[in-house]
């Protein structure tokens, strides 16, 4: 009887997991110069947006416009933007 709890609580687990995306899956269908348009239709909407400045500790620090993905399983994943002739592109991410 215990193992069949045991398995029954695995599927269910599974299951709920089956939609889940990790931020590393994620994380692994961005490229660099990928609109933001892009991201949102085919990624997802982001959990938060925000704008700050990027690259303080460069001689020409940018303003950037930051998505953050969140993941209670995997973590979070920041996708950093920079604006090119008046369109947001992916600049950078990380994952922590």
């Amino acid at each position: 009887m215990t193992r069949r709890v045991a398995l029954t609580s695995v599927l269910i687990l599974l299951a709920i997991c089956a939609g889940c995306t990790s931020v590393d899956a994620i994380s692994k269908q961005l490229e660099v110069g990928m609109s933001e348009q892009y991201v949102n239709e085919f990624i997802g909407e982001p959990d938060s947006v925000s704008l700050k400045t990027c690259g303080s500790e460069t001689p020409q620090p940018w303003q950037c416009k930051t998505y953050k993905f969140e993941d209670d399983w995997s973590g979070f994943l920041t996708v950093y933007f920079q604006e090119v002739d008046g369109m947001w592109v992916v600049n950078s991410w990380s994952i922590y």
